[in-house]
């Protein structure tokens, strides 16, 4: 069956706008802006960043990403996000990209450069507003030499 331009064309909006919506999160964190960050968010939205905290709730999960980057100054993180795979499905939308984040993190002996590799799997959902995140898994793949700095800021979650 063949689609109909206006279909390809509201297929193609719909892709910008939720790669719109994965930046504009990524550069929440780099900014470290809750505004930035729940303006990305479902009320309901739940995510799970496995040993840094699984989250129920827009207001829960952005007061526990501020948390954890407590101490960050804006901008010494940059989140880049690539390959990113959107599967549409109506007023839904499934989202898997990788995410490569250089660092200079705050340490007690003083800041240090780590690089974190991400995996974000992320269920969208059209509102009102616009896409929005409705579920989030942030699987912590890699990361050079920076466990030990996990493991100090959350002691009970990081093996």
């Amino acid at each position: 069956m063949t689609r109909s331009d206006r279909e390809i064309l509201r297929d193609l909006a719909d892709r910008e706008a939720i790669r719109d919506v994965q930046h504009r999160y990524a550069l929440g964190l780099d900014r470290v802006e809750r505004a930035l960050l729940e303006s990305c968010l479902i009320d309901d939205v739940e995510a799970d960043y496995g040993p840094l905290g699984r989250y129920s709730g827009r207001r829960e999960f952005v007061d526990g990403l501020l948390a954890a980057l407590a101490g960050q100054e804006p901008g010494s993180t940059q989140h880049l996000l690539a390959n990113i795979l959107i599967e549409l499905d109506g007023d839904r939308a499934r989202s898997h990209c990788y995410g490569h984040v250089p660092g200079l993190f705050a340490r007690p002996d003083g800041p240090r450069v780590i690089t974190v590799g991400v995996v974000y799997d992320a269920e969208l959902r059209r509102t009102a507003d616009g896409w929005r995140i409705a579920r989030l898994k942030a699987d912590l793949r890699w990361m050079d030499d920076g466990w030990a700095m996990l493991r100090e800021r959350f002691p009970d979650s990081v093996p």
